[in-house]
Formats: structure tokens, C-alpha cells, sequence
């Protein structure tokens, strides 16, 4: 599409330069896991995987939808809590308001992941690079655990303003 797009599907003669809507996806990325158990102890926030990792060039002033679905997090026995999360890989690796991160599972659940987040780039017009993160409460939790192929999607979507 060249042109802007006046009403109902007329242009305006500029040709060369697009412009979109309030809420378009301008620019996606997405990762992928499938693979063994991703587990450990640990109280800070860390990667999941790499494979997971989402790029996106922000445009100002667009915002980012960060998505991570499936898999299966498992905290172990009662006593455990996984917290899971967005992050920047060499930046924060919580992006929720809550300590717990944005999901949170506990005594001996077995759940799929189904987290989202709309954030404001830290900057615009240089890449940044997301991660799904997680942290553990008193022991060793799984990001995702049961078998091999576990399949976990990870999607970054630059929403226009």
C-alpha cells in the first residue's frame, strides 16, 4: 500500500510513504521453544531461552505487545512458587509493576503460559531485544516440564499510537 489513505479507500496523491491506523501492527517478531524441561532455583528473574527471544525497532510512539503462550510452567511440591515475566535482554528483566511477575503458579499445578504486556520502549529507533523470564520460591520450578517438546511461542508486536 503507497499513499495515504483518506476515506473510504481514496488516496490523497502523496505517493511513497505509508500511514497506518491507530492500534495497526507495523512490525512483528516471534520466537519459538520445543524442547526438554527448563528448570532451576533461583529468586531472580532470568531467561527462559533464547530461542524465545523477540526484536523489534521501535518507532516512536508506538507501544509493544509482549505475548508468551503454552508450555507447561510446573512449581514442583506445595511449598514452591514460579513467577514468570518479560524482560530485556541486558536491561530489566521483570517488565510487570509486581514483584511475581505477570503469572504466578503454585503448589504442584501444572499450567500453560498465557502472559501479556503492553509496554513503552525504553527507546525508539534501536533494536530491543525481549525475553520471557522467570523466578522460583524455595526450590527448583520449570519454566516447562513434563516431556520433550514442550512448544512455547513468543511474539513482539509494535502497535501504532
Amino acid at each position: 500500500m503507497s499513499g495515504i489513505i483518506d476515506t473510504v479507500g481514496s488516496k490523497s496523491g502523496i505517493v511513497g510513504s505509508d500511514v497506518y491506523p491507530a492500534g495497526h501492527v507495523v512490525s512483528s517478531d516471534y520466537g519459538f521453544y520445543t524442547g526438554a524441561d527448563i528448570g532451576k532455583w533461583d529468586s531472580l528473574f532470568t531467561e527462559a531461552s533464547t530461542q524465545l527471544r523477540v526484536t523489534i525497532t521501535p518507532t516512536s510512539p508506538n507501544k509493544i505487545l509482549l505475548v508468551c503462550q503454552g508450555g507447561l510452567s510446573h512449581a514442583g511440591t506445595d511449598s514452591l512458587i514460579l513467577y514468570s515475566s518479560w524482560g530485556i535482554v541486558g536491561g530489566s528483566m521483570n517488565l510487570a509493576s509486581s514483584t511475581q511477575g505477570l503469572e504466578a503458579s503454585n503448589r504442584n499445578t501444572k499450567v500453560s503460559h498465557s502472559m501479556a504486556i503492553l509496554v513503552i520502549p525504553s527507546a525508539y529507533g534501536s533494536a530491543i531485544t525481549y525475553t520471557p523470564t522467570y523466578s522460583t520460591i524455595s526450590g527448583t520450578c520449570y519454566f516447562t516440564e513434563g516431556s520433550a517438546n514442550q512448544n512455547i511461542t513468543s511474539y513482539a508486536l509494535e502497535i501504532k499510537q
